[in-house]
């Protein structure tokens, strides 16, 4: 017993100073790297929208602050409706592409996707124009509130050329770049809304200027374009004009296929998040809607910073996996669990360390007037316990072919959970509606429990492999 006890500690050991090595050399490639680009960039957009925020909420009261961000949430509602998850289409390709050094498959996915996104323009315009005014008049009977979502619905046309140049920055992997874009936008938004209350223009002035800033956006992306064609190597964008020229060659049905099924997964998730604000505005009314905003805006500062790792592990991915030539997953399982693992370790703690400064941030920030929320986001947290682990569900979907399995899993939890926040409103007001919230968001344990058993079938049946092999 001594002896067997004492072989494996050996054993053990090596096996942790292996683990920690992995760790250790994940914390100092290319890949942290650019994630930390990332994050301060989301960190620098998520920082304007905090200062943003209590802007208006200040020159807003907190009916007209709920107000508004109903208005947003039509926009996003239409947007989600016609979105075709074409920027992680195009990341997904175009890294693969570069990857590859496949020039031609780098002009064909930014055509496919410049094609989509002027169809995907005038779809969400329509949208706008019958779902707004009965969002405004029928279901929360203000006007104005459909109004201005039909106005905001125009941010699809001016969204593009943005849209487009984040793309292209992503799937090439420049992600300083990408950061640097991303603060400039988040700067700019601020600077027009700043203009907006200091001319006392209420909420159509707010409104309008969001369309102001998201043009300036537009520019510069066409700008950020151009800097990233100087570059030379596999990254290297095509020229527009080559771009335009390819529209014909593009082919939108298998983009259409693939981005169809990830838009699918992305909008019932964005779905059952904004059903939230949409039972907190129609059951506890605007003001209480206000809470719940400053709530999520400040808990979307931390969940940025997993987008960032989202982003950068769906475009290093497909790189790897394009001079590999092959889209071989399977060999994949220990990069994806180390992200898994460190993401979510560093986000539960860094999690626990908001929490402690959240009642002075909004004490001091907010107001007062604001400090409903504080409970709420308390709420809301108890979801990261699992959230930080789940960056690399995306990601595993895409490049396995899993997409149906995820459509599915997604589908259930859909028809489960939606209802019960109905319930939870009624029964809890607005702590229900924020630990619907929580319980969406840590939902995402149930993919990973899935993705855990993908890897461990795949790993059994690599063992019996060399056994079958051997009778024979």
């Amino acid at each position: 017993m001594s002896e067997s006890t004492k072989s494996s500690h050996p054993e053990n050991k090596s096996l942790l100073a292996r683990g920690a090595k992995k760790i250790s050399a994940l914390l100092k490639s290319k890949f942290a790297k650019d994630t930390v680009w990332l994050g301060l960039g989301m960190l620098m957009v998520q920082g304007t929208y905090v200062i943003t925020s209590p802007l208006l909420s200040r020159y807003l009261s907190p009916a007209d602050f709920g107000r508004y961000d109903i208005a947003f949430k039509i926009y996003y509602f239409c947007f989600f409706l016609a979105n075709m998850g074409l920027i992680n289409v195009t990341v997904v390709r175009y890294s693969h592409a570069a990857g590859s050094s496949d020039n031609e498959a780098k002009t064909l996915a930014l055509a496919t996707f410049a094609k989509i996104n002027l169809l995907m323009a005038a779809v969400i315009l329509v949208l706008g124009f019958f779902l707004s005014p009965l969002a405004g008049e029928r279901l929360l009977h203000d006007r104005s509130v459909g109004f201005y979502g039909w106005v905001l619905c125009f941010l699809g046309v001016i969204d593009i050329m943005r849209a487009f140049s984040l793309a292209t920055l992503l799937g090439a992997r420049h992600m300083k770049q990408v950061s640097f874009f991303e603060a400039a936008i988040g700067l700019v938004r601020l600077l027009v809304m700043v203009l907006a209350v200091v001319g006392g223009h209420g909420i159509a002035g707010i409104i309008y200027g969001s369309l102001i800033a998201q043009g300036f956006a537009s520019i510069m992306g066409l700008r950020f374009y151009f800097i990233l064609r100087r570059v030379q190597g596999q990254e290297r964008p095509p020229r527009l004009y080559n771009v335009i020229k390819a529209f014909p060659r593009a082919r939108m049905k298998e983009f259409f296929k693939l981005g169809f099924m990830i838009a699918i997964n992305k909008n019932i998730g964005e779905f059952v998040l904004m059903w939230g604000a949409f039972l907190m505005a129609w059951g506890r009314g605007f003001w209480s809607t206000g809470q719940f905003r400053i709530a999520t805006i400040l808990m979307g500062a931390l969940v940025l910073l997993l987008n960032a790792v989202t982003r950068n592990f769906l475009a290093t991915l497909g790189f790897k996996l394009g001079v590999a030539g092959k889209k071989d997953v399977e060999s994949m399982g220990g990069l994806f669990f180390k992200v898994s693992l460190v993401s979510g370790l560093l986000f539960a703690a860094m999690t626990g360390l908001f929490l402690l400064a959240v009642p002075w941030i909004v004490g001091f920030v907010y107001g007062s007037e604001y400090r409903e929320s504080i409970r709420l986001i308390m709420i809301i947290s108890l979801s990261h316990i699992f959230l930080g682990f789940g960056v690399i569900v995306e990601s595993f979907y895409i490049y396995a072919n899993r997409l149906k399995t995820q459509i599915k899993i997604n589908l259930v939890i859909f028809i489960l959970i939606v209802p019960s926040g109905y319930l939870a409103m009624r029964l809890f007001g607005a702590d229900g509606v924020a630990g619907y919230v929580s319980v969406v968001r840590g939902l995402v344990l149930v993919h990973l429990v899935y993705i855990f058993l993908y890897f461990r079938r795949v790993r059994a049946e690599k063992r019996k492999a060399p056994e079958a092999g051997g009778g024979a």
